[in-house]
């Protein structure tokens, strides 16, 4: 491990016809104080090129904020970009 894992997550996992697009880890520690979102992988490099183009411009970011918690658009941001 690189990096302190907190003391309870959560994994949700994005699948499309059986395989796994994405897969994101939650910090389920005191989840109502603090920034839940712990890591991301893109396990398909098509989602991955998919993502980048959305969120490597700022008008997909703003999109996406439409539709997603201003968190968690940063937070894909940081990890896909």
């Amino acid at each position: 491990m690189t990096k302190p894992y907190p003391r309870f997550l959560w994994r949700a996992v994005f699948q499309s016809g059986g395989s796994c697009l994405v897969e994101i880890l939650l910090d389920a520690t005191d989840i109502e104080r603090s920034f839940f979102f712990w890591d991301l992988r893109v396990e398909n490099p098509q989602f991955l090129d998919f993502l980048r183009a959305v969120f490597g411009l700022p008008e997909g970011q703003n999109l996406a904020g439409q539709y997603m918690d201003s968190h968690l658009v940063d937070f894909v941001a940081q990890h896909v970009i």
